[in-house]
C-alpha cells in the first residue's frame, strides 16, 4: 500500500506548522511525552547545482532525552540522488520504500547502541 498524500494525489505542498498525520500501521499519536532518545536519524533534502535533489542521511545526538535540546550532527551516513520528476510523483516501487524504512530502522538500533 502506497502513503497517500494528505493534500491529494500527486501533489506536495509544504506546511509551516506540525499537522497530525497517522504512522501507517500504529494510527495517530495522540500526546507528545516530550521524551525523545538520546541518538537519531535525520533525513534532509537539498538541491544539487544540476538540479537533482539529494536526500542525504546523517546520524545525531543529544545529551539528554529532553525533546527542546538540540541534536549535534555526528557524522553522515549516506546520500542518493534523484530526479525531480521522481520525488514529485512520489511513486516508489514498494520494495524500494520497504528497504528505506527498514534501512532507517536499523541506523537507529546502530546508532543507539542497544542490542536488540
Amino acid at each position: 500500500m502506497r502513503p497517500v498524500c494528505p493534500f491529494g494525489a500527486g501533489t506536495l505542498r509544504f506546511a509551516t506548522r506540525p499537522w497530525r498525520m497517522p504512522l501507517y500501521g500504529l494510527g495517530i499519536m495522540e500526546a507528545d511525552d516530550k521524551i525523545r532518545g538520546k541518538n537519531g536519524v535525520v533525513i534532509s533534502l537539498r538541491e544539487l547545482p544540476d538540479g537533482k535533489l539529494r536526500v542525504v542521511v546523517d546520524d545525531v545526538e543529544k545529551e539528554s532525552e529532553a525533546a527542546t535540546e538540540p541534536w549535534e550532527h555526528k557524522f553522515f551516513v549516506t546520500h542518493k540522488d534523484y530526479e525531480k520528476i521522481e520525488l514529485r510523483k512520489i511513486e516508489f516501487p514498494e520494495k524500494e520504500l520497504a528497504d528505506f524504512g527498514y534501512f532507517v530502522l536499523a541506523r537507529l538500533i546502530a546508532a543507539s547502541g542497544k542490542t536488540i
